[in-house]
Order: structure tokens, then sequence, then C-alpha cells
């Protein structure tokens, strides 16, 4: 596929390896992207993780896709939940107790399972990814994706209580969907709900600047673009509203002022304020990751005259 059409059908085998690890791609590429603010980058870490951690997580994340997909091809029913469980014996071997990037397994497996009919379709493959997490997801999803949030121990989990039951409480949901629509204030949650409508809008800008710029500064771009306009729900989640409203603001400052000095000075500024506060973008992040993979998979499937 040309890399700026996504549009039209394209064939290929079911679970590919090539196009999923091509998806996947987008947990390295992500990650190693520089300078982020507050975020891990090639050359700044957290103190419980750093990019050695998220190229080890790129593959177990990759694994589970694989896992994910190739349910999907016996029976949608179930698929994500394998891939869940995969992720969740994977990661045991590697830092079980730290969260490494969950948001992104969560938009990455709907995809993964998508692809176990062998198509491959852009904007049209997200579209079919949100169709399968509607359709054939239930209480085995909810079960192991709370199993996964009790074991991995998100740092911005509090208290709950809605019409789930709060993880950690002994208690699991029937309903995966209705696990996502208890949050769909998360831009991660309401992603798979809407068709990955800001994971499109991180493809698009990604897509009209590589040429032009390179991965790199495509992703950062992308980045920016999106913090200025939808702020982190991540943000809002750990530090509350007032922390979005203001991260959301400096976001926009620095997108501004990114025309006169440049995107990297901007975000090098806009880190310099968020870092000392701890204020980590990890929703965005999570969204751009997979923009990134998807850009990637459209240039390879373009490569291979698919």
């Amino acid at each position: 596929m040309p890399s700026g059409s996504g549009g039209g059908p394209l064939v290929g085998e079911p679970c590919d390896p090539g196009v999923l690890h091509a998806i996947a791609s987008g947990l390295i590429l992500e990650p190693l992207a520089h300078p982020k603010p507050g975020a891990v980058t090639r050359f700044r870490g957290h103190g419980d993780k750093d990019i050695f951690d998220f190229a080890v997580n790129a593959f177990l994340v990759a694994a589970s896709m694989q896992e994910a997909c190739k349910a999907a091809t016996i029976e949608c029913s179930g698929s994500l939940a394998r891939g869940l469980r995969s992720y969740r014996v994977l990661r045991k071997s590697w830092k079980p107790g730290v969260n490494i990037a969950l948001g992104s397994l969560l938009l990455y497996l709907p995809v993964a399972a998508s692809l176990s009919t062998g198509y491959w379709g852009g904007y049209e493959q997200l579209a079919r990814a949100s169709k399968v997490v509607t359709e054939c997801t239930g209480e085995e999803e909810a079960i192991e994706y709370y199993k996964l949030l009790e074991e991995a121990r998100p740092s911005h989990l509090g208290a709950y209580r809605g019409r789930v039951p709060g993880v950690g409480s002994g208690e699991y949901p029937r309903s995966f969907l209705d696990v996502l629509e208890s949050a769909r204030w998360d831009h991660v949650h309401r992603e798979l709900l809407t068709g990955y409508e800001m994971t499109r809008e991180a493809l698009r800008i990604i897509r009209s600047e590589a040429e032009k710029t390179g991965i790199e500064e495509a992703v950062l771009k992308a980045l920016l673009g999106l913090l200025a306009s939808r702020g982190d729900t991540l943000i809002a989640a750990k530090h509350g509203y007032s922390a979005y409203r203001l991260a959301m603001e400096e976001a926009s400052e620095a997108l501004r002022a990114s025309s006169r000095i440049g995107l990297r000075r901007a975000l090098e500024w806009l880190d310099s304020q968020w870092r000392p506060r701890g204020w980590n973008p990890g929703a965005v992040l999570d969204i751009v990751s997979l923009g990134a993979g998807l850009y990637v998979a459209e240039k390879i499937a373009g490569a291979r005259g698919e």
C-alpha cells in the first residue's frame, strides 16, 4: 500500500508475521523518540523502567498479538482473552510488578485479532479492530484484563465505585464492554469503543510528516499535536483535572513555539516543566505508538507490493 493512501483492502496470509511485527515496531519506535515530556526516551528513563524494558516489552506484546490473532482465526470470541493471558504469563519473567505500557497492549491486541482473515486495509483495519472489541469480547476478556491490572498495579488506579467492580475487590465484571464504558473518559479505553479516533489522527500526522522529516520527528509532532488538542488522561488520573488542563495549555504553548524555535527545543522546554512534576503523558504515548507501528506496516506492505 502506498504510505499515504489509507485505503483499499490488501489480502495476505492470516496473521502474517511480517505485518504483525511491523505494527509491533511502534512499541520500540515511540520509546526511542527523543525528546519527550516526562517520558522514557533513548536518553531518559524512569526510576522503575528504561528503554531496554520497553524493548523487551515489545517482544512480549508481539508474541501476545500472535496468540490473539491465531485464536481469532478459529473463533473471534475469546481471542483478546488469549492475548491478555499470554502477556500476563510472559511478563512474569520481566519486571512483573511494573506497568510497562499496558495501554499499548490494550490497543494493539484488537488490531492483531483483526488480521485473522489476512485483510490489511489502513484506516479500515482500525474499524475492524474496534468491531472485534464490540462483537467478540465478554466476561473472559474482563477477567483476564482485571487479573493483569491486579498484577501490574498501575500507580494511577485508585478506589472505584460504579458500574463494574473495583480492581482488586475480589470480584470480576461480566462484560469487557462494561469495563471500557466505565473508563470511557480515558483516551485508551475510548479508542476501542470509537474506532480508534485518536490513533487515526496520529497516523495522519505521521504519514504527512515522515517523508519530509523522518519517522522520529513525525512521531514527536504527532505527540505534541495530540497533547495540545486532546490533553492526556493519564496525567488527569494521577494528578487531577487541574493538572490535565495545565498540561494541555503548556502543550499548546509548546506547539505554538515550535514554529519559531523548532519542534525539539519546544519539547525540551515542555520536558523541563513536566519531568520535575512527575507528569507522564502515557495515554497519548500509547496511541502515538500504535500510529507509528501502523505507518511502518503500511510502508512494508507497499514495498511488498500487496
